[in-house]
Formats: structure tokens, C-alpha cells, sequence
């Protein structure tokens, strides 16, 4: 059972506590875009952040401004009914155990808006602190919250809310703060360094870092009496820093005129890391300069026999840098500035310096110590308070390293995926061909000309030119109907019908005896040449190839919304480029109907949209197969109100999963509707010859329940669905096809409804799509229905032990084919690498026979798939420069000890990795070899005294097109491989690269598991990163790392830094290159 508890703050809370507010502000947030600045894809909802709102209900999304304000606005289009909630969220944010926490953030509300803060345990469930906001007070109105997390605190979720119908709703400025760990700033170089005046309001300071409030010592959070608060800046290595303190009672304050440390005294403690020791400064109300050093703790070895002299005490005593410091007195305050020369001692390599600002207030009758930064403790000095300082750099340095330009790129056409039956290089020198190509097609070929122009536009954005001069074309293209070759006669007419002839070079011609043959032929072609320099290169080469496979293809749930189109073409122009020949579409709701509107989800693509689709399967010469599901799965329509009466159970287990899921076959009015559905499908896809009707899953809800339909058996009643659904199908001149699941004892058609009786009345023209998910070696199905006289598409999914055997089994009973299936929106096939390698796998086995293991693919599927669907869209950079970060290393290459690679022995450490400079994926970066030169952030079970959760502030300091990450993560404990975490165990986002620039603006790069993070040992690697440099471990484990290029939607802005940050997840994020792309 979920625990939940709802915590408003109480209003004697915020007066004590608003001071506290801007003590803390320079804490580092542990949101993601929290100020609602951006929405890259114009989907409304700020990016990181994602709708999270209950199915059905209608409402609105919006970026904007408000009163000047960023903001995330949401406009509740319907009245909300139980447990129905409209809202965006952010999950998976980091928190830490038994720590103090500040949710902070304003809000516009016309009626009421709701802020719910989930702690999340550990044993997945959650705490909910509320905050509920009315239109009683107008104008935008704070939202503060300070909760303590429970020991079994493991992550938090923020959700903003919208309650009442059209009523808009406006979030701004939120932020998440862990008030126990130290501020952090960065401190700006000035121009001109501020006059030692003491002055608060001197120009100079304008643009100096600040911390707005001090906060008492001691083991509660409190506000001191009198505030504090500081500005500090750089001068080359020179430290300023003033200080205001509030002093109502200034004719009361204890001094003494040469001033000692027990005066009220304004402090500044600076730790010099490379000796240990610490630096003190202190200014006095009246005027009193103060210093102290303290050297830092060494053991001490005996020089002589016979004396206490050692090693400790003979050696240099450390000295107070220069430094100068002045006090001016206002009506009720006091301001301090100091300007202090950092000594070298006291600037580590990272330039991030250790300060503790303090004050101790002494009245004659009154003592309290506060300082920028909670101690915790009852005294200054303690470690954990001390401020983080990044010290920008010197203004005109140099950037450090040398600029390096791209290597060649590899040349062009190493080989052909599919794999053709015969490829023979006739050159390794590639022909440079200008743009753009001049093309010949000859009679019945002016249709694989326009698919060319798609074609090559996608991958090397080159245009087609037609002539009507064979004599002056680049490429030639002959549909010749008596086409044939060596062997070709021993081959089915369909394979000759498929197959083609290429001869590139100087002049290429691509010959077949259909459109669909002469299109593998350019396919092929794009695959032996790409763009370099702006010049499109070809390798010389002679392929001859068919098809070893009649039905090649796939089948996708179609987009879901009209912004997913794009996406969904550019997922068929890679299926046409692995030459599969069919695309099944799927429906359901993804679908503006026009008989039945409300039948339709929300912005689904139009039927214009749908044509664009059918129009570019049929460029490239596939098959369409439309499809939707009927009798089961239709919880689509079912949960709605005005189609609830027709659901088989009309009154589900609130406890299922499956709800909604079956309509009642025997239902009077269902067939009149779904056919109403086939029918506008059909209108947009005239050129189909099959339909697929789904029909799979019916058992997962139980059937035969209704009254229309109690008493008859499964087998009756899905026998009965096929054969309504099928005399409508033929009626169109249509082949039907369904899922085999419900026909198979051993699968869904045994158990306690026995559909699987079905079989005998099942006619034999229609086609079996035989699914089986799991990774094994044996599929008897296929021969099951193969001997029962049907024709038979073996369908898998994506995993490569499922892939590959399904497919041998496929040929080895001659069946008509193989697809695979994807149940996500295909507009994700691109972030899903599970997919991502499913998809050229099937495509190449299914051309081309092999039972090769798969260990000896000569390319990784995920690569391929890449560049078939970048294409054109992929950058390429040109000239780099590597940015150290070894100086924030936390890790070595090597195994055993206290840094040991992901705490390895040895047997699997990381020592096998190239070091020293070398290039990953086409990027240079430099590794070191001893040391440690990998920073790898803490897990969740790390100790975060011993393993840090932050690199802050890595210097890039320049302006640049883009940076390359070289990195991994390490192995979670326990994850999922299969494409469903549905226990949700894997991680989600273990890091967070967060982007400074000079102006103060701020872009966040999340770090999602299998999208653009693997981990060390991964199979495939993830979708969106690249496997730079893959080898094994001494123990013979897989070792990979990725690179990651991040390109800046801002070059004409200065980066000055990187954070990289731990979501404290369950696996280390670990970074082992940064690399400046120039251009």
C-alpha cells in the first residue's frame, strides 16, 4: 500500500523562515529547467519536465511569459472527476537521506492550482507534501516548503497541478535546494577592481557573485537576529569581498581599539588544500585589522636521538598572504570589504576554492555566530559549510591545449546492409560526383527517379536532376521486364522480380525487372557513397543481389499525434533502405475519424497526414498492411463514456490490469462501428491488399461474461469475431490477416477459455501472423500452422536471441515471411536501441541466409541504423580542443584499492582502454594512465564523504559548436533487459551535464539510461551515444565506452563551464573525456 501524507506549511513557518529563502540561494538546484525556459520540440510542457495527466482529459500546455515571468501555464479544459489529475512533473530528482530540503517557487492561479513534493523510499513508495494555491490573493503568490527527508528517502517527484475547468494556471521560478550541502558560486572577473572604499553601492560590484543571508550556527535551521550578506568578485587572483551586516544596535557592539578575535568581527576562512591549512581574516567594526594562519596537521619524523625536533616543526611556518581590508558605518549597519591575494597554495588545479564567510555578532548583552551556509554545528569552521568558490578565469588566457583537426573520414562503401548476395569492389579510390546528379530513367523508371530524390536528399541532402541525355547522366536507370543473370533463372519469380544489377562509378546504372527491384538498386547505391566537403563520393563497385525472403517487413503502432508524422517517414525511409517490402500501420485511436469523431485521440494525424505516409510506402514500393485491433485492446474506446456500453465487462476489477479491454463481439451495434473504422482507414491506404485485424490478447480479460454472450465457449466466440470480421475484409477485396496467439493451446488459446477451438472454423486464406517474444531456438508454431494450411508471417520482437532464430525457423519451413513488431510509437523507434538494432538485424537475415553467429557481425546494427535514419541531419565536426578534467578525478582505470574502476579487481578493470590521446567515434580525448583521471559520481550506496555526487564547474571557457562527453556508468546491481522495466528497477537518469554560459543562461543534458548512457558492460550500447572504443576485460567481460556530442543550440555565446552531476541512482555516471567541438 502507498503511504501518503499531505504537509501544509504553516504560516508562522514563513515568518520565521523567509530569511532563510535568499540565505540559501546560492544552493544548487536540483531541478531541471525550473525556470521553464525552454520547450525544444513546442509541445508546450517545459523541457525535462513531462505531461503527466490522467487519460482522457482534455487541457492545454504552454511555455510563455507572465508579468514578464517564464513560465509553465496549464488550462484544465474539463471538470475533473475522481482521481483524475492534469499536471506536469519531473521525476527521478535527486535527494539524499535525513537532510533538510526547500521546494521554493511562485504561482499565478485564476482559480486553485496544487503543488504535490513525492518523497520516494526505498521501498517504492512515497510521501506526499502539499501545497495548495487559491485566486484569494491576487497576483503571483510564493510557494515555500521545508520538509526533512526519512531515512528511507530515495528520490523525489514535483508535480504542479491544474484543478479547476478553464481556469489558467502559471508556474514560475521553482526550485529544489538541499539546504545541508554547501553554496556554491561562481565568482566573475572584473574589468576594474572595486575601490576599497567600502562601499556597498560602488558601480564595480554590479557584477559580482552575492550571497543574500547568513544563517545561525547550530544544529536548527534559524535565521540570526541581524542579517548578513556579502558580494565578492576577482581581479586576476586577487579575492574581493564586502559584507553588510545589519546592526540596529551599533552603539552596542564590543570592540577593543587595536581588536582582538573576541570583537564583534566579520570573517573570512580560505582552506589551502595543498598544504592543509587555513587562512583567516577578520575586520572589526571599528576598524581592527585581523589574521591568523593555521598549517595544516603533518606527522612529524625525528632528526636526531636525543631532541623533539621533527620534520613537522622544522619546516617553513606558513605566512598571511598580502591583504587589505576597510570598515565604513552606516545608520543601522556596517560594511566590511576585504582584498585578499590568493596565495598558490590556496587555488587547487580545479581553481575552486574553499570559503567560509562568518560573522560573530557580539553585543555587551547579546552573542550569536551565523555564516553564508549551514554548519550544523555549534562552531565556525566546520568542513561541510565551507562555500565552493569557482574562480573564473584570468581574462586573455590562453585556452590550454592545441586545436586538432578531424581525421579523414573513412572512405565510402566498406560495405552494404543488407548484405548483398554478390559485392565486388571494383576500386578502393571513391569518384567525386557534383550536385546535383544528373539522372536518366528510361521507360517505367521516372517513379525510382522521384524515390532517388527522396533518397538522396535524406542522406546526403543532394538533389536529383533529370536529363533526357543518357550520354551526360551520372546515373542511369533501366526497368528492363526481361532482366536476368547469371543463375537467375534457378531463382523464384518473385526474387528475380526483386532483385537488380548496380554498376557504380563515373557513371552508374541501376538496372531491375520492377520499380521495387530498381529502388534496392538506389538504396544499395546511397550506401557506397556519402558527402565529403561538400562533394558526394561513390565507391566503384558491381553488386548483383536479390532476396532470399518472399515477405520481409514490420509492423509499428502509427503516430500518435500529428508531430509524430515526421518521424514516422523518416522511420519507413529506414525499413525501404533495408529493402523490406511491407509496412503494417496500426490504428486504434491514432486516427482522425470523421464517421465517429469521438473515436479519435487527441491531435491524431489527420487522413492527409495518413495519405503522406501511404504515399511515400508506395515511392518506395512496398506493401501497406492497415491495421487495428479488434475485439481486444479496445480499452482505447471502451474507457470513454460513449462507447462504455459496448465493453464485454462492464464492470472491471478495479484491481486488473487489463480494463476495458474486450468489446462484446456479439454486441449489436460493435460491427457497425469497427467497420466504420476500416473503412476510412482504407480510404487513405486504396492501395492495400491486406488487413489486419489484430485479435490477439482477447484472454487477458475474461470473455463469454455478458449477457449476450454467457454460456458460449471461447473457441465459439472468437471463431464467430473471425468470420464476421473476414466477410468484411474480403467484401474490400482485401486479404485478412490475425495474430496466432488465440489459436495456439500453448499460448493464449488454452488455459480457461479454450479460443484455441477456434482453429477448424477459421478460413485458410487468412494469414497468421505467429508472435513469439521469447529467446529461444525453437518456434514449432510456425510448422503448427504451416501443416494446418495457412500462410504464415513469423513475427518477433527485439530481442537478437529472439531475432535471429525466429528467422532461420522462418526459412527452414518456407513460409511466407518474417516481421518484426514494435508496441511504441514510432516515433520512438529512434531512442530505443533495443529497436534500433532489431530493425537492420531482421533486415539483413531476412535478405540474405545466414546462420553466421551473431557474435560475427562485421558492423553493430545499432550504427547502422543511425546513419540510415540521420542521415543528412548528422554533423560531423571538424576541429577540436580537449579540456582537462583529470584535476576533478575520481577514479582509476585499474582495479583493487580505495579508486579501483568501478570498484573492480582487477580481473574486470578498465586497463585495457586505450590512454594517452586517442580517437573515440572521431573525437580526440586524452586519457591519462595513472592517477585518477575518470570522474565517477556516487550511486545510491555510495558514501558521499567518500564518493562525490557533483563535478562542479569544469572550465570550457570559450565559445563552441558543441562538446563531446566520453563516458559510461557503471553496472546496476540488478536491471531489466527486456524494453519493458515494467518492476522499474534500471535506472532512469543517472547524471546531468548542466551547461553554463557567460550571460548566466543555463542548458541541462540528462543522462537517460539506454538513450544516451550505457553502462561498461552494455551489449548494444544506447540509442542516442556512440560506442567510441569497445574491447574486454582480462576476465573477458565486454568494455565499452560512449561518446556523447552535445551540439549548442547558442555557438555565438561563450560556454565558461560544466557541471556534471549524480542523481545518486544505482549506478555511478562516470566521465572519462571533454572535448571542445570548434566546429
Amino acid at each position: 500500500m502507498t503511504a501518503t501524507t499531505h504537509r501544509l506549511f504553516p504560516r508562522r513557518f514563513f515568518l520565521l523562515s523567509l530569511g532563510l529563502l535568499l540565505a540559501l540561494t546560492a544552493n544548487a538546484n536540483l531541478l531541471l529547467n525550473g525556470n521553464f525556459r525552454s520547450d525544444a520540440n513546442n509541445d508546450g510542457v517545459a523541457d525535462q519536465w513531462r505531461p503527466d495527466t490522467s487519460a482522457g482529459l482534455e487541457g492545454e500546455y504552454a511555455v510563455t511569459e507572465e508579468d514578464g515571468r517564464s513560465c509553465q501555464k496549464l488550462i484544465l479544459r474539463a471538470p475533473l472527476k475522481t482521481m483524475q489529475i492534469f499536471r506536469v512533473s519531473q521525476d527521478n530528482i535527486p535527494a539524499r537521506p535525513g537532510k533538510h530540503f526547500l521546494l521554493t517557487g511562485a504561482v499565478k492561479a485564476e482559480a486553485t492550482a496544487r503543488v504535490y513534493f513525492y518523497e520516494f523510499l526505498q521501498d517504492g513508495t512515497y510521501l506526499t507534501h502539499a501545497v495548495t494555491v487559491s485566486n484569494k490573493k491576487q497576483g503571483w503568490q510564493d510557494v515555500n516548503l521545508l520538509i526533512k527527508t526519512t531515512p528511507q528517502c530515495r528520490s523525489f517527484k514535483l508535480s504542479l497541478l491544474a484543478v479547476d475547468a478553464d481556469k489558467p494556471v502559471w508556474f514560475s521560478d521553482f526550485s529544489i535546494v538541499d539546504l545541508e550541502a554547501p553554496p556554491r558560486q561562481r565568482v566573475p572577473q572584473l574589468a576594474a577592481a572595486p575601490p576599497l572604499t567600502a562601499d556597498w553601492n560602488a558601480p564595480e560590484w554590479r557584477q559580482a557573485a552575492s550571497a543574500d543571508a547568513f544563517v545561525l550556527c547550530g544544529k536548527e535551521l534559524k535565521s540570526p537576529a541581524a542579517n548578513t550578506k556579502a558580494r565578492f568578485a576577482l581581479t586576476g587572483d586577487t579575492l574581493h569581498i564586502i559584507m553588510q551586516c545589519e546592526e540596529p544596535r551599533l552603539a552596542d557592539v564590543r570592540t577593543t581599539p587595536n581588536g582582538t578575535w573576541g570583537d564583534d568581527t566579520i570573517e573570512v576562512f580560505i582552506k589551502t588544500p595543498a598544504d592543509g591549512g587555513l587562512l583567516q581574516f577578520g575586520l572589526t567594526p571599528a576598524g581592527a585589522k585581523l589574521s591568523n594562519v593555521t598549517a595544516g596537521t603533518t606527522i612529524g619524523f625525528h632528526t636526531d636521538w636525543h631532541s623533539r625536533a621533527t620534520t613537522a616543526n622544522v619546516s617553513a611556518k606558513p605566512t598571511v598572504p598580502p591583504w587589505d581590508g576597510i570598515v565604513t558605518k552606516q545608520a543601522n549597519a556596517w560594511t566590511a570589504q576585504f582584498a585578499i591575494t590568493l596565495p598558490k597554495n590556496a587555488i587547487p588545479a580545479t581553481r575552486q576554492l574553499e570559503v567560509l564567510l562568518a560573522r560573530s555578532r557580539k553585543l555587551k548583552d547579546f552573542a550569536e555566530d551565523s555564516s553564508w551556509g549551514w554548519t550544523s554545528g555549534e562552531f565556525f569552521r566546520h568542513s561541510n559549510c565551507f562555500a565552493r568558490l569557482a574562480l573564473a578565469s584570468i581574462p586573455g588566457a590562453a585556452p590550454s591545449g592545441p586545436v586538432l583537426e578531424a581525421q579523414p573520414p573513412p572512405l565510402p562503401g566498406q560495405m552494404i546492409v543488407p548484405t548483398p548476395q554478390s559485392f565486388q569492389p571494383l576500386a578502393d579510390a571513391p569518384v567525386l560526383l557534383k550536385n546535383p546528379l544528373r539522372v536518366y530513367a528510361g521507360p517505367n523508371a521516372a517513379k525510382a527517379r522521384d524515390a532517388m530524390a527522396v533518397i538522396f536528399r535524406h542522406h546526403f541532402d543532394v538533389d536529383i536532376a533529370a536529363t533526357d541525355n543518357q550520354q551526360q547522366a551520372d546515373v542511369v536507370l533501366t526497368i528492363d521486364p526481361d532482366l536476368s543473370w547469371d543463375g537467375s533463372k534457378a531463382l523464384a519469380t518473385w526474387q528475380q522480380d526483386e532483385g537488380y544489377l548496380l554498376q557504380t562509378g563515373k557513371v552508374t546504372t541501376a538496372t531491375a525487372r520492377t520499380h521495387r527491384g530498381l529502388v534496392y538498386a538506389l538504396q544499395s547505391m546511397a550506401q557506397l557513397a556519402d558527402v565529403n566537403a561538400g562533394a558526394l563520393r561513390i565507391r566503384p563497385a558491381k553488386v548483383t543481389d536479390w532476396p532470399d525472403m518472399a515477405m520481409r517487413g514490420w509492423h509499428s503502432t502509427g503516430p500518435g499525434t500529428r508531430a509524430d508524422v515526421p518521424a514516422a517517414l523518416t522511420a519507413i525511409d529506414v525499413m525501404a533502405a533495408l529493402k523490406m517490402n511491407w509496412f503494417s500501420i496500426q490504428f486504434d485511436n491514432r486516427f482522425q475519424y470523421e464517421r465517429r469523431p469521438g473515436l479519435s485521440g487527441a491531435n491524431a494525424p489527420t487522413k492527409d497526414d495518413h495519405r503522406e505516409l501511404a504515399a511515400r510506402i508506395d515511392l518506395y514500393g512496398m506493401d501497406v498492411i492497415p491495421m487495428t485491433q479488434c475485439m481486444s485492446h479496445f480499452n482505447y474506446f471502451l474507457k470513454l463514456p460513449e462507447f462504455k456500453h459496448l465493453a464485454e465487462v462492464q464492470e472491471p476489477d478495479p484491481k486488473s490490469r487489463h480494463q476495458f479491454w474486450n468489446y462484446c463481439p456479439r454486441h449489436p451495434e460493435i460491427h457497425d462501428l469497427v467497420f466504420d473504422m476500416i473503412e476510412e482507414h482504407l480510404e487513405c491506404y486504396p492501395k492495400a491488399k491486406w488487413y489486419h485485424v489484430g485479435l490477439d490478447e482477447i484472454t487477458f480479460e475474461p470473455i463469454g461474461v455478458c449477457e449476450r454472450c454467457r454460456g458460449a465457449s471461447g473457441g465459439t466466440l472468437v471463431a464467430e469475431e473471425i468470420n464476421r470480421l473476414h466477410a468484411f475484409v474480403t467484401s474490400k477485396g482485401k486479404r485478412m490477416c490475425i495474430w496466432g496467439d488465440q489459436l495456439l493451446v500453448e499460448h493464449n488459446g488454452g488455459r480457461k477459455y479454450r479460443t484455441a477451438e477456434a482453429l477448424p472454423e477459421v478460413p485458410r486464406d487468412v494469414v497468421i501472423f505467429d508472435w513469439h517474444y521469447g529467446e529461444t531456438t525453437e518456434y514449432p508454431s510456425v510448422q503448427f500452422f504451416k501443416e494446418h494450411g495457412f500462410d504464415v508471417i513469423s513475427s518477433g520482437w527485439f530481442f537478437p536471441d529472439n531475432v535471429a532464430p525466429f528467422i532461420d525457423e522462418t526459412f527452414r519451413q518456407g513460409v511466407l515471411g518474417y516481421g518484426g513488431t514494435t508496441w511504441t510509437s514510432i516515433a520512438q523507434i529512434r531512442h530505443r536501441f533495443h529497436l534500433m538494432t532489431a530493425f537492420v538485424l531482421a533486415g539483413d537475415r531476412c535478405w540474405k541466409k545466414s546462420t553466421a553467429p551473431l557474435g560475427d557481425l562485421p558492423y553493430r546494427p545499432i550504427e547502422v541504423f543511425r546513419k540510415l535514419y540521420d542521415g543528412a541531419s548528422a554533423r560531423r565536426p571538424a576541429r577540436f580542443r580537449e579540456l582537462p578534467i583529470a584535476d576533478w578525478g575520481t577514479m582509476a582505470l585499474t582495479g583493487g584499492g580505495p579508486y579501483a574502476w568501478m570498484g573492480q579487481s582487477p580481473e574486470h578493470d578498465a586497463s585495457a582502454l586505450p590512454t594517452g590521446r586517442g580517437w573515440f567515434a572521431g573525437v580526440p580525448f586524452t586519457i591519462p594512465a595513472d592517477g585518477k583521471p575518470v570522474i565517477a559520481l556516487a550511486s545510491e550506496k555510495d558514501d558521499p564523504d567518500l564518493v562525490p555526487d557533483s563535478a562542479w564547474q569544469i572550465p570550457v571557457n570559450g565559445k563552441v559548436a558543441g562538446l563531446a562527453f566520453l563516458q559510461t556508468c557503471s553496472v546496476p546491481e540488478k536491471f531489466q533487459r527486456h524494453m519493458y522495466d515494467r518492476t522499474k528497477i534500471n535506472p532512469t537518469k543517472p547524471g546531468t551535464y548542466i551547461i553554463h554560459y557567460a550571460d548566466g543562461a543555463t542548458t541541462a543534458i540528462p543522462l537517460d539510461w539506454g538513450v544516451n548512457l550505457a553502462s561498461w558492460n552494455t551489449q548494444i550500447g544506447s540509442s542516442d551515444a556512440v560506442i567510441g572504443w569497445q574491447g574486454k576485460t582480462r576476465g573477458g567481460a565486454m568494455l565499452s565506452v560512449e561518446v556523447l556530442t552535445w551540439w549548442n543550440p547558442r555557438p555565438e555565446a561563450e560556454v565558461v563551464a560544466i557541471d556534471f552531476l549524480s542523481s545518486r541512482s544505482t549506478v555511478r555516471p562516470a566521465l572519462l573525456g571533454l572535448t571542445a567541438i570548434l566546429e
